[in-house]
């Protein structure tokens, strides 16, 4: 079983949180919506955070005892989950070029 690797990641976690130390996260990827490319997101607890990645070309951390020779850094940014949704709602309204489109109703 190959041993997972360390990487260093800074999570916003709201003044309301009383978590201290480590928590859970999910990493995924959704198209960014502006330009439809994979983008990296993360769930922290209920929050949706884009992931952003940072590295320097030579660049490593001490963590505790250990080095982690990735001296890159994850920033996970909180994002409303609303503009996810916004490219796909933009399609839905069936635009064309003679017409601006319309909303419809999910049933449709």
């Amino acid at each position: 079983m190959a041993k997972p690797e360390e990487r260093v990641c800074v999570v916003y976690s709201g003044s309301d949180s009383s978590q201290d130390g480590p928590c859970s996260i999910q990493s995924f990827t959704l198209p960014d919506p502006k330009t439809g490319r994979p983008q990296g997101f993360m769930l922290s607890g209920s929050q949706l955070m884009e992931l952003q990645h940072f590295k320097c070309m030579y660049s490593s951390w001490f963590i505790g005892e250990r080095l982690v020779a990735d001296g890159g850094i994850y920033l996970g940014t909180p994002v409303d989950p609303l503009l996810i949704l916004l490219p796909l709602l933009d399609k839905a309204r069936g635009k064309t070029a003679d017409s601006p489109g319309v909303f419809r109703g999910l049933d449709q």
